[in-house]
């Protein structure tokens, strides 16, 4: 794998990945606003920031990044054409990139009216499509066709495996969903890492 285009695609989701969410409720206990009694996760090591993604936010957004960010995604680089997948959006390149001390890296869009016309049209159940991330998994197909490639996310579901198996015309892939209270891991890296060379090695039995 040496030029861009015989590499695998990385997508990589920000909030709940880069930017840590403390995990304090659970789900009931948020329904019925009050705490629960289970332990706080401590967050990594990380920096906080206070941030405005626009002009028209009001209120500062509170973002939480991990110290060895900049290490982690570095190693990625090395086997992977990564991108931005977030709703930030260019937001992820602009503001993002910037405070975490990430190099400039192409951001692909996220969007739900868009997810939601190709939904529409894929021949999905209405079930799946239900629980599918509209606003990215159905345009992975048009952004990277049928490149292989690796999705990092805090919110991905069995779902999104099955409309992309199914519904859609990719390339082999893996999804990585990770707990938004821990978000990009070392170990997460090393599964990424791992399942690009395990293509190597496949094309290599093949020739």
């Amino acid at each position: 794998m040496t030029t861009t285009e015989e590499r695998p695609v990385l997508l990589l989701d920000i909030d709940g990945v880069l930017n840590l969410f403390p995990q304090r409720l659970s789900l009931g206990a948020h329904l019925k606003g009050t705490l629960t009694d289970a332990p706080i996760h401590t967050l990594r090591e990380h920096t906080a920031h206070r941030v405005r993604l626009d002009e028209a936010q009001e209120n500062p957004y509170m973002i939480r990044i991990p110290t060895d960010v900049a290490h982690l995604v570095s190693q990625l680089q090395e086997h992977f054409d990564v991108h931005w997948y977030t709703m930030w959006n260019v937001s992820a390149d602009e503001v993002f990139a910037p405070m975490a001390g990430l190099p400039s890296m192409p951001y692909l869009l996220c969007d739900w009216t868009l997810g939601q016309e190709i939904l529409s049209e894929s021949g999905a159940p209405v079930w799946l499509r239900r629980e599918v991330w509209r606003a990215k998994t159905p345009l992975i197909e048009a952004h990277i066709g049928q490149r292989p490639f690796v999705w990092i996310d805090d919110d991905t579901t069995a779902a999104d495996d099955m409309y992309l198996e199914t519904y859609a015309t990719v390339g082999p892939f893996r999804i990585i969903t990770v707990a938004s209270h821990n978000g990009l891991t070392q170990a997460v890296v090393d599964e990424a890492i791992e399942w690009a060379q395990s293509l190597t090695i496949q094309e290599e039995v093949a020739s």
